[in-house]
């Protein structure tokens, strides 16, 4: 007769099926057997099973023939055993190997019923690591639970902590004696369908027969693979075919109500028993919510709400993520107009709640006639996964149909404030979002790119965990269909930008030394206070404002760190001001930058590397005007003739001429001319600047 019999319910699991079976063939105590019950599988699970088990006896293999559920298959497998004890297993986790002769020896040497003992998470990528710290969290909670304990009540007294179970709901952590198993299965309905939650419902039902437990969590025999089977709900995006079974835990609720109200337990225990069931079923179906695609939410709200029949919608658990569902998917689902003023209800709920305990963000984007853009960039910003956020979208005098868009997209999300202004440029429509933005912090966003979904809620949890004034981070670069101007690339971070936080002059000067400085306004979370008090803001009515108020930003900030996550999508496209045909604005706008680093250095009183930095960063300026300035047609040229003298005289400097001479230009590279002729003019721009 066997000393433990392991039963391990089985579907579709081909996958993991040979590491489950070699973790079994490894026990070392040989009076075992496993069975393995297959619930239907329609890939080659059972084709590898067979392979796997044949020749060794202490493996059995059932088939149930049709479709159930794993309550019914560990019922199967029960009622087979022939085991003293019995224990579980899933089939995408593991035993280690000496699992079956620890728990046996503990549960015969403490002549108890029941013996709870340990498990460890393992991850199976990097994508599962914050489950896989929440589940550690668990475990230091678990692993307090120590000791034996000799009566029911005792015993029902451990089940239940704070509403909520005092121990994982999870039998693959367990061994029980295996005739109160069987006694307390076969005074269940044997014909039940139960749903997603079939574990909880077995351990309920075993309480009237469970009179001892021994309980100690620091024998870890099991290994639990987050990233397999049901763990991959919490990762990733699931069908709704799989949401409408987890949903089904509404079933397995009704039938642990059916079954306490007949049960030998007291009111308490009873009471207890049903409060932890329901919160523990309804809870999880609700957070996996989020795991269904954007045009599933609507109906995943709906099927949760059809299969609870409750009033779930007033106290959803406090889940950012449930913000997703928008009047956008809402249109879009078949669904009474009464469920979906429910769940719009829901949503402005969640938002209050969320707005209580979590500090704004603000994404300010400026738009100009951006139609064929524009619906991208707003849906990237209302599907962040942080949804505290306030969204200011500053019009600024368009022409076409983006107006339109704006109020479209504000009817549907109450997060969307606009702004419509005369036509003023760039910078005065940044300048309008920051004085009105209330965030904590505040990105910039131009309307023709986007951001990925996690970008907001990385960076504000790096940034106010560091109290940072500017978190610089990465993006990529593409280019539209048939746009062949630019070539596409990254927004990339050197490794020593990577390593901690200092101030703004010393990342100043250590994005210069490896080359990996950014001037742009984009690709950067500001802390709005830092702005508003430093009085920092954009020159309006230019061209190319963001160098300067980047310069003015770095310069003036106390914490300043770089993250590498590519969060920023940056379009390359005809017609955009950094791709379209140049004029004399874009020499102008870049002078008039170059004027204000120079009166920038000089408050700041700037020595050292942090001017040699600053020249080398005005010399790149330079080069981008020289670039334009020989790229006007002959009306644009003779527009900068107009400039006042000290423009003038400036941009003389700036490309190398003298009495109306070129220098260097005869027969050096462009580049090299540059380089060369530059050098001298800008040191002696700063000189002047400074004395």
């Amino acid at each position: 007769m066997p000393k433990v019999s392991v039963i391990i319910p089985v579907y579709n699991g081909s996958r993991t099926i040979e590491r489950c079976v070699n973790s079994l063939k490894a026990q070392t105590l040989k009076q075992c057997e496993f069975i393995f019950v297959d619930d239907g599988s329609t890939d080659d699970t059972m084709e590898h099973l067979n392979k796997l088990t044949f020749g060794d006896n202490r493996f059995i293999v059932l088939q149930m023939g049709k479709r159930t559920d794993p309550f019914q298959a560990r019922k199967m497998g029960i009622a087979k055993a022939t085991g003293k004890y019995i224990m579980f297993l899933d089939t995408d986790d593991t035993f280690i190997s000496k699992a079956c002769e620890k728990a046996y020896k503990k549960i015969t040497r403490k002549n108890v019923d029941l013996f709870l003992f340990g498990s460890k998470p393992i991850s199976i990528s990097d994508t599962n690591k914050d489950v896989l710290k929440k589940y550690a969290k668990y475990l230091e909670f678990e692993n307090k639970i120590r000791g034996i304990y000799r009566s029911q009540q005792e015993c029902h007294a451990l089940y239940f902590k704070d509403t909520g179970f005092g121990f994982t709901t999870s039998l693959a952590k367990k061994i029980f004696k295996a005739d109160l198993l069987k006694q307390a299965m076969n005074k269940l309905n044997p014909e039940q369908y139960l749903g997603y939650g079939q574990d909880l419902y077995q351990l309920i039902a075993t309480m009237p027969y469970i009179n001892s437990i021994y309980a100690d969590n620091r024998f870890v025999l099991h290994n639990y693979f987050i990233g397999d089977g049901v763990t991959q709900l919490g990762q990733n995006k699931i069908s709704i075919e799989k949401y409408k079974r987890l949903v089904s835990s509404a079933n397995t609720y009704i039938e642990i109500k059916n079954f306490l109200c007949n049960a030998n337990l007291s009111d308490v225990d009873k009471s207890n028993a049903l409060t932890c069931a329901k919160k523990g079923l309804l809870i999880s179906a609700q957070k996996h919510l989020w795991c269904l695609s954007d045009e599933n939410l609507a109906q995943g709200f709906a099927m949760l709400r059809e299969a609870w029949k409750c009033d779930y919608l007033k106290n959803l658990p406090l889940n950012e993520n449930l913000q997703r569902v928008n009047s956008f998917v809402l249109e879009s689902i078949a669904l009474s107009q009464e469920i979906k003023e429910e769940i719009r209800m829901a949503i402005s709920n969640q938002r209050e709640k969320i707005s209580m305990v979590t500090p704004l963000v603000s994404v300010i984007i400026p738009v100009y006639n951006v139609e064929k853009y524009l619906r991208e960039c707003l849906d990237s910003i209302i599907n962040q996964t942080y949804s505290n956020i306030e969204i200011i979208c500053v019009d600024d005098g368009s022409t076409d149909s983006s107006a339109d868009i704006l109020k479209e997209y504000s009817t549907r999300d109450n997060r969307i404030t606009i702004i419509t202004k005369e036509n003023g440029g760039l910078s005065s429509a940044r300048n309008t979002g920051i004085d009105i933005a209330s965030g904590e912090y505040l990105t910039f966003l131009d309307s023709d790119d986007y951001l990925e979904k996690e970008a907001i809620q990385t960076l504000y949890d790096k940034a106010s965990s560091e109290q940072l004034d500017i978190l610089l981070f990465c993006g990529k670069s593409f280019c539209e269909n048939g746009f062949t101007n630019k070539v596409a690339g990254n927004y990339s971070a050197c490794p020593s930008l990577l390593t901690k936080t200092v101030s703004g002059i010393n990342f100043f000067i250590s994005s210069f030394k490896c080359d990996n400085h950014i001037g742009t306004a984009p690709l950067k979370l500001f802390r709005t206070a830092f702005l508003k008090e430093n009085k920092i803001r954009f020159i309006e009515g230019i061209l190319h404002e963001d160098e300067p108020f980047y310069y003015e930003a770095i310069l003036a900030a106390k914490r300043v760190a770089k993250t590498p996550e590519q969060f920023y999508m940056r379009r390359y496209h005809a017609g955009s001001i950094t791709t379209c045909e140049k004029n004399s604005k874009h020499v102008i706008g870049k002078l008039t930058g170059i004027s204000r680093i120079l009166e920038l250095s000089k408050i700041h009183q700037l020595t050292g590397a942090a001017l040699e930095v600053t020249m080398e960063f005005i010399s790149d300026i330079a080069n981008n005007i020289a670039s334009d300035y020989y790229s006007l047609k002959e009306m644009e040229l003779n527009k900068l003739n107009s400039l006042p003298y000290d423009q003038q005289h400036l941009l003389k400097l700036v490309l190398g001429l003298t009495n109306g001479k070129k220098l260097a230009i005869i027969e050096q590279s462009f580049s090299y001319k540059l380089g060369f002729a530059l050098t001298k003019p800008i040191r002696w721009i700063i000189e002047k600047a400074h004395k």
